[in-house]
């Protein structure tokens, strides 16, 4: 290959490594866009949950509930058995 290729395959490469880093970048801000409405759908399941819920009775943790945008990426923790 004559340097004339190498340099048109390089440029070619480079303007395709910034248009991988673009969309990258915009795929990110969905991301947040949507983990942002999870945790919104998140804590309206909760008030609800609460709501509905009699008064005097004491809630314990559910952990069925949908997970907060701190773990959502997180395993759940192993449960105990016995």
């Amino acid at each position: 290959m004559n340097e004339s290729c190498l340099n048109q395959r390089l440029e070619s490469l480079k303007l395709e490594w910034e248009k991988g880093r673009q969309h990258l970048q915009c795929l990110e801000q969905e991301e947040w866009k949507v983990r942002e409405t999870l945790l919104r759908i998140s804590g309206a399941i909760q008030v609800l949950e609460e709501l509905s819920s009699p008064p005097d009775s004491v809630s314990a943790p559910d952990h069925n509930r949908p997970p907060t945008l701190e773990n959502a990426d997180e395993p759940e923790p192993a449960r105990a058995y016995g």
